[in-house]
């Protein structure tokens, strides 16, 4: 049996629990897979496929296969929702984290995530147009757990770009249910720092690196641009033509090299020069043997007299 939006709507219907309610239907937009989330009193939720094949991407929740008729499916479907263990609880941090992801969908801005030593590690990529650069700004590590557990059930999907690398997107799923949570004013306080708001994400998240990227001269597009770019191309030829002339019929003389004297560094030798200071030194003090104070006195006095 092909199972659409409009025929599984009512057999969902028909097998919900009081407080439980179908939250959206959406069908995929490259196949005929079905994707259901069911709430139960606003905050749990469970997410689950109808398909003819087993998923490609990074989603982990149930499939039921289009292929059983109705009784089969009803069935399944009945068992997977009454099992109160699966459902999975929408924190305050969890709902600010979509209200994240859904700004940053918006803005057009690319969040990746990979795999490193058994943790998820998740970056948001900004693009700043005035500096000219690429802006690498990982998720703090709490935030990343939670990324990954909104991964798990499936209100954030991602496609993987490699065996340990992926790119997150938002499912369906996240703009109805930010819409049902603020009606519902669950959390109407004011989120604590540790959550994550889009407008201070340059202070909440991890600034990793800045890649800048060469900017090129943009083409002229209007006729008056490109009349000043050609008349600039003019006036610069014309400016190299004109010194050209000028400077055609002046002989060059080449300038004689001017050789300084070199000036030559005495040569000293070491074993020299410590030899007459021991000689100078023994001859003071065998002086000053022979000779008392007060007559080394005398002669120095005697021999600065006769130098004047």
């Amino acid at each position: 049996m092909a199972w659409t939006e409009e025929n599984i709507a009512p057999l969902i219907h028909s097998i919900l629990n009081p407080g439980e309610e179908i939250l959206t239907i959406y069908q995929s937009g490259t196949t005929d897979s079905l994707y259901i989330c069911v709430l139960w009193n606003t905050i749990y939720y469970k997410v689950f496929r109808i398909s003819n094949h087993p998923s490609t991407s990074s989603y982990k929740q149930p499939t039921f296969y289009d292929f059983h008729g109705e009784f089969y499916m009803k069935g399944a479907i009945r068992n997977y929702l009454y099992q109160e263990g699966s459902w999975y609880v929408l924190t305050k941090q969890g709902y600010y984290l979509l209200q994240f992801f859904q700004k940053a969908w918006d803005a057009k801005q690319d969040i990746f995530a990979s795999w490193h030593k058994g943790r998820l590690q998740v970056r948001l990529l900004i693009e700043e147009e005035e500096a000219s650069c690429l802006v690498h700004y990982r998720f703090p590590d709490n935030q990343a757990r939670e990324v990954e557990r909104l991964l798990a059930s499936g209100l954030l999907t991602a496609t993987y770009l490699s065996r340990s690398s992926l790119k997150i997107r938002i499912s369906r799923f996240v703009a109805p249910y930010i819409e049902v949570i603020g009606h519902s004013q669950l959390y109407r306080k004011k989120p604590s720092k540790s959550m994550l708001q889009w407008e201070k994400y340059q202070s909440q998240l991890i600034e990793l690196q800045r890649t800048y990227r060469l900017v090129e001269d943009r083409p002229p597009s209007t006729f008056v641009e490109k009349w000043l770019s050609l008349l600039q191309t003019y006036l610069c030829s014309a400016i190299v033509t004109y010194w050209k002339e000028m400077i055609k019929d002046v002989e060059w003389q080449e300038k004689e090299k001017v050789e300084l004297p070199k000036n030559r560094a005495k040569q000293t030798d070491p074993i020299k020069d410590k030899w007459k200071k021991n000689i100078a030194k023994r001859h003071k003090r065998q002086v000053g043997q022979l000779l008392g104070d007060d007559d080394l006195e005398k002669l120095k006095q005697l021999k600065s007299e006769l130098e004047e």
